[in-house]
C-alpha cells in the first residue's frame, strides 16, 4: 500500500493530461502501436497550425545542426537513429552511481539522449512531447505528491491515490512556485569604463549562473531536484513545489534572506520578486469547474510578480538602504561608481570586488571546455564572484579545468556545492547541470574584442550595431497557444507540452544561436548578406545574452544586420512559423555611451513591436538606425516586416542601387556612379518626403536625367533607363520612397570612406 508505484501512476496520467488514450478495457492489439514513430514538432499544434512534422532522432551532443521539423519519410532512418541513441544511452549508464549525488546525472543523461524519441507511440495519437520531457514531468509530479502526503501522514498511497483517485485530484496539492530578477536593465547597462563590452557579458553571465544557483538553492532547501524545474532563463523561473506549509515558510524565508544579501551587495540594484499559486491536479490538466484552470495559474502568478515588484520593501529594508554606504574617503568604483570595498586592479585603478571578479572571469567564460563552480568558500586565488547562499553568509562561483575539479571535489568534497558545465553534457558527483549558452564572440589576444576592434572590423563606414530582439506574444502562447479548435479546446493543453516548447526555446537561442551566427543555418537556408555575395567567415558579433525568448547582441553594423535576418529566417523554420520575433538594430559610434546603447535599441525593437500594416499591428518586424523628426514628430522611419525588409528594401532597391552606383565586379566595363551622386539623390529624397513639395521631386527627376549615358550607346542606355524609371516611380509612391530612403542609407554606410567620414 505504500509502494511509490501508486504515485508514478498518477504522475504519469497527470503528466499526460488529455494525451491519454490507454483506457482499460479498451482495445490494445498491436496494430495501435508503431515502435518506428518519430516525434512530431511542438509546433504543429500551437497557435491553431496544423503542421505534420517531426523531428530525426538523435542525441542533444551530436554536431549534427540545428534539428529543425521536417517532414520524415525514411522510417528505416529512423529506426537506425533509435539504435545509435540506445547504445549511447547505455553507454551513459555505466558512468552512473544510483545514488541521490547522481540524480542530475541521469537528468542530463535522459535530456541527451531522449529529447527527440516520442512518449508514446500509440497511433493516431498526438505524439509531440519527447521521452525526456514526459519522464521529467512524471518524477516532478510524483515527488510533489510524496512530499504533500508524507507531510500530511498519509502513506497508504494506494489507497489515497487509486482507490479515492478522483478525490484526490481535486485537492490543491501542488504549488506552481515562480521568481523573476527585477533591476537586470540597471545591472546590466549602466557601466561607463574602458572594456565595456567585457563588463557587460560578464553581469550577463553573473546573473545567468546566479539564478541557476539561487534555483538549486530552493530545490534543495524543499528537498526536491532540478526535475521540478520547469523552466529557467532571461532572469525568470518556474518551479513545481508540493503545497505544505513548511515549503511556503522555506521560500519566503528563502526570499527575504537572498533580498537582504542584494541589498548588502548592491543597494536596490537588484531585487527577487518571487510568487506561487496553489493548483490541483485538475488544474494542471485543465479539467476543472474553471475551463482555463491551467491558463490561470501563470495569469494569477505573472499579477503576484507584479505586485510583489510594487511593494518590494518592508520598512525595515528600507532603513537598512538608506544607512548604507560610506563616501567617506571619496573614492568609488570605476566600473558600477559604487563606494564598498574597493580594490586595486592590474591597471592599479580603484574598483569594488564584484567588478574586479567579473573582470576576471569575463576573460574565463570564453574557453570551451572551462566548469562552473560553487563552493561555500573562496576556492581560486583570483576569482570568487560572491552569491547568495541558504545555509552560510554566502556561496561563491568560480571557473575551473576538468582536472582541477576532480582534484578540488576529493580535496574539499563538503565544500563544493554544485558544478556546471558549458553547452556539454557532464556526469557525476555534484554535478548540477549543464548551462546552455549562447557564447559566441570575436576574440583578440586578450580575450574579447572591443567595441572599437568590432567597428574596424565593418564594412564601409566603421560602426557597431546593437540588436535587441525578442519573440512576439510569448506569454499568450504559452497560456493559451495550446488550445485547439477541435471539440475539446483543452485537448492539447498539459504541462508536459508547455515544458518542451519552453526546453526548444532555450534550445534554440541559447545553443543553436552559436551555430546560426556562424553562417550553419542548416539546409537550404543560406547566409543573408547586404551586398548580395555570401561569403563563409566568422562573422565580427559577440552575444551578450540570448536566452529563453530574447538576445542581445553586438558588432559590426553590417554583420549585425545580416545575423538578425538569418535569426528571423532559422526561427521561422524552427517554429513552423507560429511564432515570430521582432527585432531593433541600433547603429552607434563605438564610443557612444552603453547604457543609451542599450536604451535607443529598447526603443526601436518596442517600434518593431508597434509596427503596423492597414492600421493592424503586426509586430514580426524589423526596425533600424534610430527615431527621427519628421513633421514635428518623433517616428522610427525605418521599421518594416521582415518580408518587406529583406524583399523590398534590400533584394529590390538597395540591389538596383548597387548595380548602378558600385560593380562588385572587376569585370563589369559599364558605367557606374560614384557615391557623391547617391548623395544628392539622398537629400532630395529627404526633402521631398518631409516637405511634401513637388520642386524637390523635380530636381530629383532633373538630376536622374542629366546621369543618363550616350543614348547611342543602345545596351548601357536600356540598363539606365530601367534604373531611372524605378526611382522615379519610387519617389512618387509614400512607401517606396520610404523604403528607397532606407536602401541609400544602407548603400552608402557600405561604402562609405574614412576620408568621407572626415
Amino acid at each position: 500500500s505504500d509502494s511509490v508505484a501508486y504515485l508514478v501512476s498518477i504522475a504519469n496520467s497527470i503528466s499526460s493530461g488529455h494525451d491519454m488514450s490507454y483506457i482499460e478495457g479498451e482495445n490494445k492489439s498491436k496494430e495501435r502501436f508503431e515502435k518506428k514513430l518519430p516525434l512530431e514538432s511542438v509546433f504543429n499544434r500551437l497557435n491553431n497550425n496544423t503542421g505534420n512534422q517531426s523531428y530525426l532522432p538523435n542525441t542533444l551532443d551530436k554536431k549534427n545542426g540545428i534539428n529543425y521539423p521536417q517532414d520524415i519519410r525514411e522510417i528505416v532512418k529512423v529506426q537506425h537513429s533509435y539504435n545509435d541513441i540506445y547504445e549511447e544511452f547505455k553507454k551513459g549508464l555505466r558512468t552512473i552511481v544510483f545514488e541521490p549525488e547522481y540524480i542530475n546525472s541521469i537528468l542530463e543523461l535522459c535530456e541527451a539522449n531522449t529529447s527527440y524519441i516520442p512518449s508514446s507511440i500509440i497511433k493516431k495519437q498526438a505524439v509531440d512531447i519527447s521521452l525526456f520531457d514526459h519522464i521529467k514531468i512524471t518524477a516532478a509530479i510524483a515527488s510533489c505528491i510524496y512530499e504533500y502526503l508524507i507531510y500530511s501522514e498519509r502513506t497508504d498511497f494506494k489507497n489515497e491515490l487509486l482507490l479515492k483517485e478522483k478525490e484526490f485530484k481535486k485537492e490543491k496539492a501542488f504549488l506552481m512556485f515562480s521568481c523573476d530578477f527585477s533591476g537586470i536593465q540597471q545591472f546590466i547597462y549602466t557601466i561607463s569604463s574602458k572594456g565595456a563590452l567585457k563588463g557587460l557579458r560578464a553581469r550577463s553571465f553573473y546573473l545567468e549562473i546566479m539564478l541557476e544557483h539561487i534555483v538549486d538553492e530552493l530545490l534543495t532547501i524543499c528537498g526536491l531536484s532540478r526535475v521540478n524545474l520547469i523552466y529557467t532563463g532571461g532572469g525568470h523561473a518556474y518551479i513545481l513545489l508540493p503545497n505544505t506549509k513548511d515549503i511556503i515558510e522555506n521560500i519566503n524565508k528563502a526570499n527575504s534572506s537572498i533580498n537582504q544579501w542584494f541589498i548588502s551587495k548592491f543597494g536596490n540594484a537588484l531585487y527577487l520578486a518571487i510568487a506561487y499559486e496553489e493548483c490541483s491536479a485538475n488544474d494542471l490538466q485543465n479539467i476543472s469547474e474553471d475551463k482555463e484552470a491551467y491558463q490561470n495559474i501563470y495569469r494569477n502568478l505573472s499579477s503576484k510578480l507584479s505586485q510583489h515588484k510594487i511593494r518590494r520593501y518592508g520598512a525595515d529594508e528600507i532603513r537598512r538602504l538608506n544607512s548604507l554606504g560610506n563616501f567617506s574617503e571619496g573614492r568609488e568604483c570605476v566600473v558600477c561608481g559604487t563606494a564598498d570595498k574597493l580594490v586595486k586592479d592590474k591597471d592599479d585603478r580603484d574598483i569594488c570586488e564584484t567588478c574586479n571578479a567579473l573582470q576576471e572571469i569575463s576573460r574565463e567564460i570564453i574557453k570551451d571546455n572551462i566548469l562552473i563552480i560553487s563552493s561555500d568558500k573562496k576556492i581560486s586565488k583570483k576569482i570568487n564572484l560572491a552569491v547568495p547562499s541558504l545555509k552560510n553568509t554566502e556561496s561563491y562561483i568560480s571557473t575551473i579545468t576538468e582536472n582541477e575539479a576532480k582534484q578540488l571535489i576529493k580535496a574539499e568534497k563538503n565544500s563544493v556545492l554544485k558544478i556546471y558545465s558549458k553547452n556539454r553534457l557532464m556526469t557525476g558527483m555534484k554535478f548540477a547541470t549543464k548551462i546552455l549558452m549562447g557564447d559566441y564572440c570575436t576574440k583578440n589576444v586578450d580575450g574579447i574584442a572591443s567595441f572599437e576592434e568590432l567597428a574596424k572590423k565593418s564594412k564601409g563606414i566603421e560602426r557597431i550595431a546593437v540588436l535587441r530582439a525578442d519573440v512576439d506574444n510569448l506569454g499568450t502562447a504559452f497560456v493559451s497557444g495550446f488550445k485547439s479548435q477541435e471539440s475539446d479546446p483543452n485537448k492539447y493543453i498539459t504541462l508536459s507540452r508547455t515544458a518542451t516548447l519552453s526546453r526548444q526555446l532555450s534550445l534554440f537561442y541559447k545553443y543553436y544561436i552559436n551555430d546560426l551566427i556562424k553562417g550553419e543555418l542548416g539546409e537550404n537556408i543560406k547566409p543573408f548578406s547586404l551586398t548580395g555575395q555570401t561569403e563563409n567567415k566568422e562573422r565580427n558579433v559577440t552575444i551578450v545574452y540570448s536566452g529563453g525568448d530574447d538576445l542581445f547582441i553586438v558588432g559590426a553594423w553590417n554583420e549585425i544586420i545580416e545575423i538578425a535576418v538569418d535569426i528571423r529566417k532559422a526561427f521561422a523554420k524552427f517554429s513552423e512559423k507560429t511564432l515570430t520575433i521582432s527585432a531593433g538594430i541600433g547603429v552607434f559610434d563605438s564610443s557612444y555611451p552603453l547604457s543609451r546603447m542599450a536604451l535607443d535599441t529598447e526603443e526601436l525593437e518596442k517600434a518593431a513591436k508597434e509596427n503596423k500594416n492597414n492600421g493592424n499591428c503586426i509586430k514580426n518586424s524589423i526596425s533600424l538606425f534610430g527615431k527621427e523628426v519628421i513633421m514635428d514628430k518623433v517616428e522610427a522611419r525605418h521599421t518594416y516586416s521582415w518580408d518587406v525588409f529583406e524583399e523590398k528594401v534590400i533584394g529590390e532597391k538597395l540591389r538596383l542601387l548597387q548595380n548602378t552606383f558600385f560593380k562588385e565586379s572587376k569585370n563589369d566595363n559599364s558605367d557606374s556612379y560614384g557615391a557623391s551622386f547617391l548623395y544628392k539623390l539622398l537629400y532630395l529624397i529627404r526633402n521631398a518626403e518631409e516637405n511634401g513639395d513637388r520642386i524637390n521631386i523635380a530636381r530629383y527627376a532633373y538630376l536622374l536625367g542629366r546621369m543618363g549615358p550616350d543614348k547611342n550607346n543602345e545596351s548601357e542606355y536600356k540598363k539606365y533607363r530601367i534604373f531611372a524609371d524605378r526611382m522615379y516611380a519610387w519617389i512618387l509612391n509614400d512607401e517606396d520612397r520610404r523604403q528607397l530612403l532606407t536602401a541609400i542609407l544602407i548603400c552608402v554606410y557600405l561604402h562609405r570612406e574614412i576620408k568621407e567620414e572626415e
